[in-house]
């Protein structure tokens, strides 16, 4: 059986490590919960999955595997142009609504600049958001310039979006040659995200008003492991002094 590629591309940049952790912890909060989350939807049989998938990751077959990778380079690339996308979109989001209160633009809206669900780090869902906002941005060029330094927001959604396709294109590539070992691992990854993030989103629902659990149900160490693994990934800055 061939593996799901969308669930490799999800879990290739994940910390094997801190999301094994994280499955064991929301694991137990699901121990402690099952009945009233069975009740609001989570399925069960998908419990037992944080521990069989938390065991496979740390395996060493799964270090070993990883470390075949070889991959992590092109994955930086893409991390990179989405911290610039993500970055750009809370800018927008921040100043729009001053922005067209104080010079009022004629066919643009707030609502032009909504995404219509949640973005995450969806290469996808990031890259055709930035194309739908390139229009809005040119329209409203000059309500919004003085917000950014004088640089015309609608070509820096062009370059940012380029970029973030360029690093997906090779990205793409570069999974697709991986040893199966290591997209198998991946894969793995993938589903975990994806477990602990439809645990956290039913815990919402069955816990509905009890702000002390649901606050359980997050992904804290998973985006601790995240923070430090683009922390230790990211270029020491040049030094002055040459």
């Amino acid at each position: 059986m061939g593996v799901d590629q969308r669930l490799v591309k999800k879990g290739r940049g994940e910390p094997r490590i801190e999301l094994a952790q994280q499955l064991r912890v929301s694991g137990g909060h699901w121990e402690s919960h099952k009945d009233a989350l069975a009740a609001a939807g989570f399925d069960a049989a998908d419990g037992p999955k944080f521990l069989e998938y938390a065991s496979k990751l740390e395996s060493e077959v799964a270090r070993q595997a990883e470390a075949k990778g070889g991959s992590e380079g092109k994955t930086r690339a893409e991390g990179v142009a989405m911290d610039l996308a993500k970055g750009l979109v809370r800018k927008i989001r921040n100043i729009i609504r001053p922005a067209l209160r104080k010079q009022p633009v004629v066919g643009v809206t707030v609502d032009s600049f909504a995404s219509g669900g949640p973005l995450e780090r969806s290469t996808p869902k990031m890259s055709a958001y930035l194309n739908q906002i390139i229009r809005p941005l040119e329209t409203a060029e000059a309500s919004l310039k003085p917000y950014f330094g004088g640089a015309k927001p609608a070509d820096l959604a062009r370059d940012i979006k380029d970029k973030l396709d360029k690093a997906d294109t090779a990205q793409e590539t570069a999974l697709a040659s991986l040893p199966l070992e290591t997209q198998q691992v991946y894969e793995t990854k993938g589903r975990a995200v994806e477990l602990i993030e439809e645990l956290n989103a039913v815990a919402k629902n069955a816990f509905d008003g009890n702000a002390q659990v649901v606050a359980l149900f997050n992904k804290d160490i998973l985006l601790r492991g995240r923070k430090t693994r683009k922390t230790a990934e990211e270029p020491m800055p040049p030094n002055p002094a040459g």
